[in-house]
């Protein structure tokens, strides 16, 4: 009796040893890796295996074929600040014209067009857009918003505000958008008219 208790007690112990030693299973312990047009989830610890297991063409024989892999990080608390009057209608780095009167979101490592979701976690103001435009080159800052999105988030007076970010998993284009009141769009606007006329 005592043998089978021990052998009981032994089984019990590996069982929660294997519990506790499991991977989580919330969101922060997964990247999200899109291939092409597919989406997958793949835990942290597993992400060798997925690129080991997937076949990739050699570049020099198939370019064109080459599948190109993309990690989405989980969402993250940054800081971010803006830019306007002085960078107002010269070119940006992918090429088009800055308006500081529209949704603009620069970053200094990001693939460019990649659809990028900013939240002021104090408002839950969001603004969305493709990553467009190189900066902000002062450390500690993540982001450079134009002046009419840090404005909708309410920290143009700030300066440099905490943000929550994360990469929109988008297949297509990733239009500019804001959620916010149509008041708070109107007032964006014009405080930005406000800093464009001190800058002057």
């Amino acid at each position: 009796m005592t043998k089978r208790v021990a052998i009981a007690i032994w089984i019990l112990g590996l069982f929660v040893f294997a519990v506790l030693d499991a991977p989580s299973v919330h969101a922060a312990d997964y990247y999200m890796v899109r291939s092409d047009d597919m989406l997958y989830r793949v835990p942290h610890n597993a992400l060798g295996a997925f690129f080991d297991n997937r076949v990739v063409p050699h570049p020099q024989r198939h370019t064109q074929n080459k599948k190109r892999f993309t990690l989405i990080p989980p969402p993250q608390i940054v800081k971010a600040s803006w830019y306007g009057p002085r960078f107002h209608g010269r070119p940006m780095a992918n090429g088009q014209t800055f308006d500081m009167y529209k949704i603009f979101i620069a970053h200094k490592e990001l693939p460019l067009g990649t659809c990028v979701q900013v939240k002021n976690p104090r408002n839950g103001r969001v603004v969305q857009a493709p990553v467009s435009d190189r900066g902000p080159y002062i450390p500690g800052r993540k982001f450079d918003l134009s002046c009419y999105a840090m404005s909708i988030l309410g920290g143009i007076e700030r300066g440099v505000i905490p943000v929550k970010y994360q990469i929109v998993p988008e297949l297509r284009w990733c239009d500019p958008s804001a959620t916010a009141d149509k008041s708070i769009l109107v007032e964006a606007r014009r405080r930005c008219w406000e800093e464009s006329e001190e800058n002057k």
